[in-house]
């Protein structure tokens, strides 16, 4: 199963750490794959598009984890909306291989 994991405090962004591996014997790993390409593409969107926010990244935990380690308030909005387009496209896989993807959305203050 892979596992989504998606830490918010004060409403912000804060941590987005994706592990796991489909159950499937499908040899193409169509799941992992997307799931992945969304992971990718938020992460490389948030380090382009929000340049002062400071983020730590880490690769041997699983397949990603990124961790927002400075806010800049003034990318609150652009975070938000790149947040939204990655949890869009994991709630679409998600609806069609209910059993291989697990969403879990923490928040704090």
């Amino acid at each position: 199963m892979i596992q989504v994991l998606l830490d918010l405090r004060d409403n912000h962004f804060h941590r987005l750490k994706i592990s796991g591996h489909e159950n499937t014997d499908n040899k193409f790993a169509l799941i992992c794959n997307s799931v992945s390409i969304l992971g990718q593409n938020f992460t490389e969107s948030l380090l382009v598009l929000t340049p002062e926010d400071k983020y730590r990244l880490v690769s041997k935990s699983g397949l990603l984890e990124i961790t927002n380690i400075n806010h800049c308030e003034k990318n609150f909005l652009t975070s938000e909306i790149l947040l939204k387009s990655f949890l869009i496209g994991i709630e679409k896989i998600k609806r069609i291989y209910k059993d291989e993807i697990e969403l879990i959305i923490s928040t704090s203050s």
